[in-house]
């Protein structure tokens, strides 16, 4: 494991530690907690698509609201990963790089963290999670650039990760 990853995850586990403190007597609250968390990151992700999708959402809104989205979904993926801890790596992979993407390029983001070329081998249950930071991340990366036609392309990928929401909800039992 590199240094990368494995910071992610220590960073990660330091965020969960009063959740893990006593796994058995705060489950059923950690998990509607965790489903509330992510039933509201669908909320103004909803919101975000809605402002994309009419066109006229300024550069530095959708960069902001991107960015809020991002640090929401930090606390989410952290909930799957106690969820589901065989995707401790790969979602721990993803937050580490979760600053780094606010530097790429849409298309650097896509190849490698919407494909997963930049991490490492994952079941596909950990993908949706990992892609409600991955898709407010490439909408930064779009509104940063501004090129022709970047909020159509920014809608579509707040729609995915409105359906990756759901998904999530769902993995939270």
């Amino acid at each position: 494991m590199n240094r990368r990853v494995l910071m992610g995850i220590l960073s990660t586990l330091f965020v969960m530690q009063p959740a893990m403190a006593c796994p058995d007597h705060h489950q059923s609250h950690d998990n509607q907690t965790a489903r509330s968390s992510v039933e509201h990151y669908q909320e103004k992700a909803v919101e975000l698509y809605q402002a994309l999708k009419q066109g006229n959402a300024a550069n530095e809104d959708v960069m902001q609201q991107a960015r809020k989205l991002m640090e929401q979904s930090k606390r989410i993926l952290a909930d799957v990963m106690v969820q589901a801890p065989q995707c401790g790596e790969y979602l721990g992979a993803t937050l580490s790089a979760a600053s780094k993407m606010l530097d790429m390029a849409p298309s650097d983001i896509e190849k490698q963290y919407h494909q997963d070329q930049g991490l490492p081998k994952a079941i596909p249950e950990c993908n949706h999670a990992k892609d409600l930071l991955v898709h407010p991340a490439t909408v930064y990366a779009l509104a940063k650039a501004s090129k022709d036609q970047w909020q159509q392309v920014a809608s579509k990928e707040m729609h995915e990760v409105v359906e990756h929401a759901e998904s999530v909800v769902a993995q939270l039992h």
